[in-house]
């Protein structure tokens, strides 16, 4: 897979994400997938990519909270994969939901990268 690109030096590393966020939350909707919360963390301090300090290239972590059924979950996790950019999705932990088996609570890390020179 490659980096996504952001030509130019209009953007921010942090706005460098705004495609690749627009692309992952479009996966999750059409996925049926409904998101309870979102958390952002730009430039992960553990990231592998990060720490070899190339100029340029950027990192935010995504952790999302979802529920779902499995087949909706299934769904999701394979069309990140199917995407043409570079992602990884990171501890991710499921439990049923106490009054409805067939519902999953799903907490979940999307990592997402890209390139801004």
């Amino acid at each position: 897979k490659v980096i996504y690109e952001v030509s130019g030096e209009q953007f921010s590393p942090e706005a460098s994400f705004g495609i690749m966020f627009e692309n992952v939350l479009s996966n999750i909707t059409n996925s049926g997938v409904r998101i309870r919360s979102i958390d952002y963390n730009y430039q992960p301090a553990d990231d592998t990519i990060l720490l070899t300090n190339i100029p340029g290239y950027n990192a935010c972590e995504l952790s999302f909270i979802t529920v779902s059924n499995y087949t909706q979950l299934q769904a999701l996790f394979k069309n990140i994969a199917k995407e043409k950019y570079l992602s990884s999705i990171n501890e991710v932990f499921i439990e049923p939901y106490d009054k409805d088996k067939t519902i999953l609570i799903s907490k979940f890390k999307i990592r997402l990268y890209t390139k801004t020179i």
